[in-house]
């Protein structure tokens, strides 16, 4: 009986066994059918392999496009990156034009208010200038005019002396040693007789009384030879001789009030120099 039950025991368990078997291997055989692509099935254990192998290499095939996309994403962060630093250099070097700008603005500005100084300046000493010449040309006109009245007034001076009846007073040594006196020229024969032309006369020795306390001082430093002579003096008509003196006596009153203006002039000038430099 123990015998019998262990064989029927080791029936139900080979039975069992067996049926496990089986029903493992039906169920793979349904998932395995359940995969595949659209329409198609996989019935057995190698197709399903084969898949899974084609969808390694896509995995792999995505992997690699992947490592490939993250080297391209780097290298365009690294672009954005240098970018930003390039566009926040270029913002700091606008930062610094816009200063310098400002800068430059403020200096035209400057520039500008010195340069309408400078022209109102330059307006100033133009009329300044203005003024200085036509000072200095009304004085210059002015010393002209003067100048031409004392010259006319010269000539007649001269005028009036040149036809003034005059006498000249000569001095000659004589071969006797003794000083003559005439008024006029006088001619010296060969003989020692003296002629007087129309309008001359002897006054007669020099070292007479009369001659010596008129003329001693004109005669006194002669030093004449013998044949010599030389004038010592005029005889002039007095009336004619003060006319000429009032006309001279306008022509020192005209050279005098040129002087003046002249004078008047030059300090005009000399007063306005540091002007004149500023100008230049």
């Amino acid at each position: 009986m123990d015998l019998i039950h262990f064989i029927v025991f080791a029936c139900i368990v080979y039975i069992a066994i067996v049926s496990g078997r089986m029903s493992a291997k039906n169920d793979m055989r349904r998932r395995f059918a359940s995969i595949g692509g659209v329409g198609q099935k996989y019935p057995d254990v190698t197709s399903v392999i084969n898949y899974v192998l084609e969808l390694r290499d896509q995995v792999e095939t995505l992997s690699t496009d992947k490592k490939a996309l993250t080297n391209s994403l780097n290298i365009a962060n690294a672009a954005r990156e240098k970018f930003e630093r390039d566009y926040k250099a270029l913002l700091e070097q606008l930062r610094e034009k816009r200063e310098e700008c400002e800068e430059l603005k403020n200096e035209m500005e400057i520039l500008r208010k010195d340069n309408n100084h400078l022209e109102d300046n330059l307006t100033k000493a133009r009329k300044a200038v203005d003024d200085l010449m036509a000072k200095a040309y009304k004085l210059a006109e002015e010393m002209n005019n003067e100048c031409g009245e004392v010259i006319n007034t010269g000539a007649k001076y001269a005028k009036a002396m040149d036809m003034s009846a005059i006498r000249i007073i000569y001095a000659h040594k004589l071969h006797n040693k003794t000083t003559l006196l005439t008024a006029g020229v006088c001619a010296f024969g060969k003989n020692g007789n003296i002629s007087y032309p129309a309008g001359s006369r002897s006054l007669g020795n020099a070292q007479s009384k009369e001659n010596a306390e008129c003329f001693a001082k004109l005669t006194a430093s002669l030093n004449l030879n013998a044949g010599e002579s030389k004038r010592i003096g005029v005889i002039h008509d007095y009336e004619a001789l003060q006319e000429c003196a009032k006309t001279f006596s306008g022509i020192e009153h005209g050279v005098t009030k040129v002087m003046g203006i002249s004078a008047e002039l030059v300090n005009y000038l000399a007063l306005n120099k540091g002007m004149l430099n500023k100008i230049k």
